[in-house]
């Protein structure tokens, strides 16, 4: 799901962010910087009629609904991939002005 607001100053936090991992070894991201919120992930195993179905339900969705959400941290988190599902581990955190 997109978001919208105050985007350059996300885009300028996702630069400065990604300019001091650089030193300590982190490789930029090569695509470019799409602000979103992931609602959800298919799996390999979903079959094409479960896709399908999802992509659907997605479609006849209506994602008017407008919400404000203030954000005053970063957290930078690792996702370690399982059969069961992501394992989410925090790295490290920071408080924003």
């Amino acid at each position: 799901m997109g978001v919208t607001g105050e985007i350059d100053r996300l885009s300028q936090l996702q630069r400065r962010i990604e300019s001091s991992l650089s030193p300590l070894g982190f490789v930029p991201e090569s695509r470019p910087f799409t602000p979103h919120l992931t609602l959800a992930r298919v799996r390999d195993q979903a079959t094409p009629d479960e896709r399908q179905s999802l992509g659907e339900l997605i479609a006849s969705t209506s994602f008017e609904a407008v919400y404000k959400i203030a954000v005053d941290s970063v957290h930078l988190m690792k996702s370690q991939l399982t059969r069961e599902g992501a394992i989410y581990s925090r790295i490290s955190s920071v408080k924003l002005k």
